[in-house]
C-alpha cells in the first residue's frame, strides 16, 4: 500500500474501525486483568483460541483475544492518523492494522454467528470442534458427577483439599463440602452458628424463580469431620457469616485440587463437592424431599442430576437435618423412594 492510490488503505481502516466498535471496552477491571493474563499465556505458548479443549475455554480465549486486539487496533489507528503518509511510522502502523485485521477476519466479534446472514464469517466453536474431531480429537467428559469417582477414591480427600486451599477460602470450602452449597450462595453470604453438639448453617438460595429454588434453608451438621470442626472453631465467639466471591472461590478450589491430586485428570470444583453431598445422602437412603431441601431445590426430580448412590462419600452422616422455606413438589418419583422387596422399606427423613 505504498502507491498514491489509498483506496484499499481507507477501506481497511473503515472496516477495522467498524469491527473494533463491536468489541466491548467497558468491562470490569478484574476481567481486564484476567483477559490480559490469558492473552499473555496464549502469546507465550504460541496458541490461539482454537487450541482450547472446551467450548467455555474457547470463548474465554476468544474474548481475551478480542479485547486485547481491539485495544491494539485503537492504538495503531491513532498512530496511523498522526503519521505522515509514506513515513516509517505510517508503515509500522499500517502493518499493525493489517495484522489485527487478519485476526478479526478469523475471529469476528460474532462468536455465535447471530449476524452470519449479514456477512459475519467468524469461526464458531462448532467449526473448531468439527476440525478437531476430524483430526482424531475426542472430547473429555466434563461432568462432575461422572468424574466424582476419581475424587472419592483418594484417601481422606476432603482433608487434603482443606489443607491445600488458600486460608481465605477455607471456610467457604468447609461449607460447600458439608452442605453442597453453590458458589453463588456463598457469594450471598452463609451464616454459621454452633448449637450444642452441631452446627446450624443458614444458606440464602440462588437460582430462585417463581417455581424453583428455596429462598432459604437451614442445615444441621454434626461435628464429626475436620471441615465441621474448622467451622466450629470460627463460631466460638458467636454466629459468623462466610462470604466469598463465587468465581474466585471456584478458582481456589480448582487450584487446591491440582495441588492435592496432581495426577488426577478430573478437575475439582465446588460442584464436585455438591455432587459428593448428594451421593452421600442417596447412599444413606435419605428421601428425595430431604435431598432436594439440602440442595436448595423445590422439585424432587431436580436432585436426580446430582451424585449417584454408588458413589458414596465420607460425609453422609454429617447432615443431621434440614429446614427449608418452601415444601418440595413431588414432580417425579425418584428411585430412592422405592423400598425393598414389596416396597415396604421406609426411607429415612430429615427432621
Amino acid at each position: 500500500m505504498t502507491s498514491t492510490d489509498r483506496s484499499k488503505e481507507f477501506q481497511l481502516v473503515i472496516e477495522l474501525r467498524k469491527t473494533v466498535s463491536n468489541v466491548a471496552k467497558d468491562i470490569q477491571p478484574s476481567t481486564v486483568i484476567e483477559y490480559e493474563k490469558i492473552y499473555a499465556r496464549m502469546l507465550r505458548d504460541e496458541q490461539t483460541p482454537d487450541d482450547a479443549t472446551s467450548r467455555s475455554g474457547y470463548f474465554l480465549r476468544r474474548a481475551a483475544l478480542m479485547y486485547v486486539c481491539a485495544n491494539q487496533a485503537r492504538k495503531a489507528l491513532r498512530e496511523r492518523d498522526k503519521a505522515v503518509f509514506g513515513s516509517d511510522e505510517w508503515h509500522s502502523a499500517l502493518r499493525e492494522i493489517e495484522r489485527i485485521s487478519s485476526i478479526f477476519c478469523t475471529y469476528a466479534p460474532d462468536p455465535d454467528r447471530q449476524h452470519h446472514a449479514l456477512g459475519s464469517e467468524g469461526r464458531s466453536w462448532q467449526d473448531v470442534r468439527k476440525e478437531k474431531e476430524a483430526a482424531g480429537w475426542k472430547t473429555e467428559s466434563k461432568s462432575k458427577r461422572a468424574g466424582l469417582g476419581a475424587l472419592l477414591k483418594r484417601p481422606d480427600w476432603s482433608t487434603c483439599l482443606l489443607n491445600e486451599i488458600t486460608p481465605k477460602y477455607r471456610a467457604a470450602y468447609a461449607i460447600a463440602f458439608l452442605t453442597g452449597a453453590r458458589p453463588a450462595e456463598i457469594d450471598n453470604g452463609v451464616s454459621v452458628s454452633q448449637k450444642e453438639t452441631c452446627l446450624e448453617i443458614t444458606i440464602r438460595g440462588a437460582k430462585i424463580g417463581e417455581h424453583r429454588g428455596q429462598p432459604e434453608r437451614v442445615i444441621l451438621v454434626a461435628l464429626d469431620s475436620k471441615p465441621a470442626q474448622y467451622l466450629a472453631a470460627l463460631t466460638e465467639g458467636g454466629k459468623v457469616t462466610i462470604q466469598n466471591n463465587a468465581k474466585r472461590f471456584c478458582d481456589a478450589v480448582r487450584k487446591a485440587g491440582m495441588k492435592a491430586f496432581p495426577r488426577m485428570r478430573t478437575t475439582v470444583s465446588p460442584y464436585s463437592l455438591r455432587h459428593a453431598v448428594a451421593s452421600s445422602l442417596k447412599a444413606s437412603g435419605i428421601d428425595a424431599d430431604g435431598i432436594a431441601q439440602v440442595l436448595g431445590h423445590r422439585a424432587s426430580r431436580s436432585q436426580q442430576v446430582y451424585g449417584m448412590c454408588s458413589q458414596r462419600s465420607n460425609n453422609a452422616s454429617s447432615i443431621l437435618g434440614v429446614r427449608a422455606s418452601l415444601p418440595v413438589r413431588n414432580t417425579k418419583r425418584s428411585p430412592i423412594d422405592i423400598g425393598g422387596p414389596g416396597g415396604a422399606t421406609a426411607k429415612p427423613k430429615f427432621g
